[in-house]
């Protein structure tokens, strides 16, 4: 996707990514499920201001934003709005389409179900 589609506010950019696929490697998933985060809202990281951690979040749009959540999962965001707001939108759920034997052994699982949990 060029970086104009995530260079609009938040709340758009999160609608318009369900129904998208993501691709990593030989695997690839359709958004699902997604949620939008400003920097004016107290769950978002970059509520805090700029850090060392939350910089990426004040732009250029299009970056990732990936974070280790409670040492289990790695989420995935994509940085959203003009550069110097902090803004995001994580990739809630994906549904596997493609890979998913790949998926299944990295994840120790066999339940496609589970794969994206």
């Amino acid at each position: 996707m060029k970086r104009a589609f995530f260079d609009r506010p938040v709340l758009a950019v999160a609608r318009d990514l369900v129904g998208c696929v993501v691709t990593h490697g030989d695997t690839a998933g359709v958004i699902v499920e997604t949620e939008a985060y400003h920097q004016s809202e107290a769950a978002c990281h970059a509520y805090v201001g700029v850090t060392p951690r939350t910089r990426v979040l004040f732009g250029p749009p299009g970056r990732a934003y990936v974070y280790f959540s409670y040492g289990v999962h790695w989420m995935l965001n994509a940085v959203c709005e003009p550069a110097g707001v902090g803004a995001a939108v994580l990739i809630r759920a994906l549904e596997p389409v493609e890979g998913l034997d790949h998926m299944r052994e990295r994840r120790g699982m066999d339940a496609v179900r589970q794969l994206c949990s």
